[in-house]
């Protein structure tokens, strides 16, 4: 075997075995430049610029929140020799969101694992087929072949950090003559992590060593036989990956951990946001239970106010206790756990076929990209889609639950006797009134949320600033707030068409009129100025030219 262990070779460090392999070669023209030992360069321009920070060379990441790259290994490795090279890639899903999976036809960037001339890889993202090589003699070592994904995941050695005087000192005299450039210091990805005498991207110290540890000069480094927890840390901050043991554990195979974690942590979201959702809907529909206040604004003027949020929780409370708070809760998290379960199921179904059907047979665009934000926000806007036409079923009698409130009817129950309930009365149409105009609401929101966010981000953030995720995500955060604000009608009009004409108070007039299609709902409330109704549950005031009906709790 051309890669057969010793019991000496598990003695050595990374560094030793890659010192090792790529010592004494001879190398020929059609072979790439090679800097700092392992890392290869296409020309001489190359050398004194970091081509990874300087281009940004990060592989995409799904909306699943994975970073999915292909991969090919070369058919003249044994059985056994791949099996190292697939472990190595696979040691990445369990601490990571990085996912190497195997390369297809449609994939325009890959990595191709070869064993050419010793041990080396290209830092970052390069485009196209990206040769990592890891040859037979020498390199086929878990930590080499995690050594050199690193560096193809658009990480460099150590000692190259711009922040490594600090840590090492470089004795320049006892660098070999022309291998100065291996020392020099360039903006590397540091992601705000220590300097780590132990990372596998750590160079030892020889017989004449080359660098020297500071402030003490006896720490050892450069003894790493596989990645550390920092570089772990660097990787997942680069990526934004969300660490895995911060994940709810559940009994589950692995690739439904992810699920999991987010049906668990959505029912607690749901269960705390359901009082205000509540709340909201009662005033969507019109019901205004406490007459106003006189008060006056922040000029001065005299208004009359109506019942805030806290106003309105204590008068539920007090007919029908703490529990009232928490009517139509049931279908409610029937609706968020299978919608979690669809969502996931339709993105990781477009991830497994790089999405050409849906797309239009476009390519992976480069990430940033104006056409990746198109192509990501694509997949997203069908997982999404799909979600909410299977749960809208339960959407409904969710709100049909809350409005029973007004008339205090028990029409609505349980989630069976519920759904028993909307069959019998309105058919198989029943479950999905208001649907349209939700779809119309969440896809409009989207896009403008993702379009905008991409416009602000890659014209108005500069890269080089300090902070620049968390500024991108803060404006991700804000253009979502802006996109919901200025969709809010679609999803009042969707709640008001569920309760619609369906027997029970809220739906019926005083409070409603009794609408043919959502579009009759639509302009209804355009004309009468109550396209905001229930917008806000803080500093609510009485509509311009309105009258507060005392015995029937509502405005005209």
């Amino acid at each position: 075997m051309l890669n057969q262990q010793t019991e000496e070779d598990s003695e050595l460090s990374v560094s030793e075995l890659l010192e090792r392999a790529n010592s004494n070669l001879i190398r020929s023209s059609d072979d790439p430049i090679l800097i700092d030992g392992d890392i290869s360069i296409d020309s001489e321009a190359e050398r004194n610029a970091d081509p990874c920070t300087s281009r940004g060379c990060k592989w995409g990441k799904y909306t699943d929140g994975k970073v999915y790259i292909p991969y090919y290994i070369a058919s003249h490795f044994s059985s056994r020799e791949k099996s190292i090279i697939t472990r190595g890639l696979e040691s990445f899903s369990s601490f990571s969101c990085i996912r190497f999976r195997p390369s297809r036809s449609s994939d325009r960037d890959w990595l191709s694992i070869e064993s050419q001339n010793g041990c080396y890889s290209y830092v970052g993202r390069r485009g196209g087929k990206q040769v990592v090589s890891l040859a037979r003699r020498g390199c086929l070592y878990h930590g080499t072949v995690q050594h050199e994904l690193l560096h193809a995941l658009g990480f460099n050695h150590e000692q190259t950090r711009s922040d490594r005087d600090n840590h090492i000192k470089v004795l320049l005299h006892n660098v070999q003559s022309g291998m100065e450039h291996n020392f020099r210091k360039i903006a590397t990805l540091n992601q705000g992590t220590p300097y780590d005498y132990n990372s596998c991207h750590a160079v030892p110290q020889n017989n004449q060593p080359t660098m020297l540890p500071i402030p003490n000069s006896n720490v050892s480094f450069g003894n790493a036989k596989e990645m550390s927890r920092n570089d772990i840390a660097r990787l997942n901050k680069l990526y934004q990956c969300y660490q895995r043991e911060e994940l709810p554990v559940c009994p589950v195979a692995p690739k439904m951990a992810d699920t999991c974690g987010q049906v668990l942590l959505g029912s607690g979201l749901t269960v705390l946001s359901h009082p205000l959702m509540y709340i909201k809907v009662l005033i969507q529909v019109g019901h205004e239970p406490l007459p106003p206040t006189l008060g006056r604004n922040l000029f001065g003027r005299q208004v009359y106010q109506l019942p805030g949020l806290f106003a309105y929780a204590k008068h539920i409370i007090k007919i029908d206790g703490k529990a009232g708070l928490f009517k139509g809760l049931g279908p409610r998290l029937c609706a968020g756990t299978i919608g979690t379960i669809v969502h996931s199921r339709v993105v990781q179904k477009c991830q497994e076929q790089d999405t050409p059907q849906v797309l239009g047979g476009q390519q992976k665009a480069v990430e940033g990209s104006l056409q990746h934000v198109v192509n990501e926000t694509t997949k997203e806007m069908i997982a999404r889609s799909c979600a909410t036409v299977v749960t809208h079923p339960f959407h409904v009698i969710t709100l049909r639950c809350m409005v029973q409130f007004i008339g205090r009817e028990t029409k609505y129950s349980g989630v069976f006797d519920s759904i028993a309930t909307v069959y019998r009365e309105d058919g198989i149409l029943g479950f999905f009134a208001g649907l349209i105009p939700r779809l119309l609401g969440d896809v409009l929101s989207l896009w403008i949320c993702n379009l905008l966010a991409h416009l602000i981000n890659a014209y108005a953030i500069d890269d080089s600033m300090s902070h620049t995720a968390e500024i991108k995500n803060c404006s991700q955060a804000v253009t979502g707030f802006f996109a919901s604000m200025l969709t809010y009608p679609f999803l009042l009009v969707s709640n008001l068409m569920a309760v619609n004409n369906c027997g029970l108070a809220g739906g019926l007039p005083p409070y409603a009129s009794v609408y043919p299609t959502w579009v009759d709902c639509w302009r209804h409330l355009s004309r009468e100025g109550n396209m905001s109704r229930g917008n806000s549950l803080f500093f609510r005031k009485l509509p311009a030219g309105k009258m507060y009906a005392v015995d029937q709790k509502r405005f005209f």
